[in-house]
């Protein structure tokens, strides 16, 4: 499954970040998952749905018709100087067995299709997931780092 990690280390104390955080992160709504067009001026505000709590976050792209899109779950540890945010990104699970059921189904199918069928889910999963995983990396840190400077990027 992909996975994709990252920490930053911020001079500010843990509740701040999760002030930061809120800002771009919006409630996960039925509304959001059957009409996303009607939300497009939300998700300008807040690309993020999720929850942000004091020291957790539950997070994933407010993207439409993107199955790859990273789910993303961070920690805000306090430490001496201010917090340390380790985030996980991963594969929607449900994602990830359905690809492995595709790869898998084709056994019947000669070596060259099977080959050929694992390569075509292989760049759906790496193409479809790691540039967006990218993109939320850059809108976390910015967010967290610079909170005036990411309202400038929306």
């Amino acid at each position: 499954m992909p996975i994709f990690r990252f920490h930053i280390n911020v001079d500010v104390p843990p509740h701040v970040i999760s002030q930061r955080l809120q800002t771009v992160v919006r409630e996960s709504t039925v509304r959001n998952f059957f009409f996303p067009w009607q939300t497009a001026s939300e998700r300008a505000r807040a690309p993020f749905l999720g929850t942000v709590q004091p020291n957790s976050f539950r997070i994933r792209r407010d993207v439409y018709r993107n199955a790859f899109t990273p789910h993303i779950w961070g920690r805000i540890a306090p430490t001496q100087s201010g917090a340390r945010v380790s985030v996980t990104m991963f594969l929607n699970p449900l994602v990830m067995i359905f690809v492995l059921m595709i790869i898998l189904g084709n056994m019947n199918a000669s070596p060259g299709t099977r080959l050929l069928i694992a390569a075509v889910c292989i760049a759906f999963v790496v193409f479809g997931f790691f540039p967006d995983a990218i993109r939320a990396k850059r809108l976390i840190t910015n967010t967290i780092l610079e909170p005036t400077r990411m309202a400038d990027q929306l």
